[in-house]
């Protein structure tokens, strides 16, 4: 008897084990996705219930460059990834002309770099038209793109071809993306969205 009694709580506390590893899980399957590429930088993605299975992931593999190399023109690579079909998508441009147009994924992706006083994104590339996109289905898949910035301070050309301000100086910013909008779903309800994926980037001397 003592023996069975023996048994039977091992058998109770390997199944509270068991239960509470699948709690953390669970509940780190909510935290933000978070990996390291090859030189150990921290890339972070934020998903949205609204579109579950959707998220923005930098894949740039050289996260450190000198100014020289910054002011040749730095490549900034990311993917959109897309775990299954999901309909009923509406994409917002971010710009303050509302200029911006969705990519491949259907998705409306904008970079910005910020930190140390210093900023670059395409926040203002003109006056466009007011434009409604139609809902659209966002097809399974992982869709490539790419950003070029040359190492200056702007916000976009504008309506008046606006210069590129001062460069960078050396430092450690911050490299985001971002695509918002909202998902209608078939009761009516209009769920907003916010994906956004993020890294540093180091400028040496």
């Amino acid at each position: 008897m003592k023996q069975f009694r023996i048994l039977a709580a091992l058998a109770f506390l390997l199944l509270g084990l068991c239960c509470f590893d699948s709690r953390w899980r669970v509940a780190a399957a909510a935290e933000p996705l978070r990996h390291q590429d090859s030189l150990g930088t921290d890339c972070r993605s934020i998903t949205s219930p609204a579109l579950p299975g959707v998220y923005l992931e930098l894949t740039t593999l050289q996260w450190t460059y000198s100014l020289e190399q910054a002011k040749s023109g730095i490549s900034i690579e990311y993917q959109v990834v897309i775990d299954h079909d999901l309909s009923g998508v509406r994409p917002i441009p971010m710009d303050t002309g509302q200029c911006e147009r969705p990519g491949l994924s259907g998705l409306i992706v904008s970079l910005r770099l910020s930190g140390n006083g210093q900023l670059y994104c395409l926040c203002d590339i003109g006056s466009c038209p007011p434009h409604e996109a139609e809902p659209v289905v966002l097809k399974s898949g992982i869709y490539a793109g790419e950003f070029i910035w040359g190492g200056h301070n702007w916000t976009g050309p504008s309506d008046v071809d606006h210069p590129k301000g001062a460069l960078f100086p050396p430092g450690i910013y911050t490299v985001t993306l971002s695509a918002k909008g909202e998902r209608l779903l078939p009761d009516g309800t209009r769920m907003p969205f916010e994906l956004t994926g993020s890294g540093d980037l180091r400028l040496t001397p």
